[in-house]
């Protein structure tokens, strides 16, 4: 078996904080600022608002309408979904090499 512990949250350059574990244990992915995303706005984590937690969070230095990537895509109720809808973990250039370089490759898929 092999386990990935990856850092996600917005690092110094996209809000400086890391993805929070909330007071009853739990824990929420902060998705990645992208010009290429959907709002903040649009994004839930349970009955909460998402991008609210993530203003909060950054002082202000993260609008609500402030554009995200979802990745990782972990959790259903995030935003609505189509049918057959999947979790979804990527990486991209060092990351990515270094998780091949790790023989991680298809197949690997995510625990809901």
């Amino acid at each position: 078996m092999k386990i990935i512990f990856s850092r996600k949250g917005f690092d110094s350059g996209y809000g400086g904080v890391p993805s929070p574990i909330l007071p009853a244990g739990s824990t929420v992915s902060l998705p990645i600022p992208s010009p290429f995303g959907r709002p903040l706005s649009d994004l839930r984590f349970g009955n909460e608002p998402l991008g609210e937690m993530v203003n909060e969070l950054t002082c202000g230095r993260v609008a609500t309408t402030q554009s995200v990537h979802l990745d990782p895509d972990l959790v259903a109720a995030t935003v609505p979904r189509l049918p057959g809808w999947s979790a979804a973990f990527g990486q991209t250039s060092s990351a990515q090499g270094h998780l091949r370089n790790q023989n991680i490759g298809l197949g690997w898929s995510a625990v809901q």
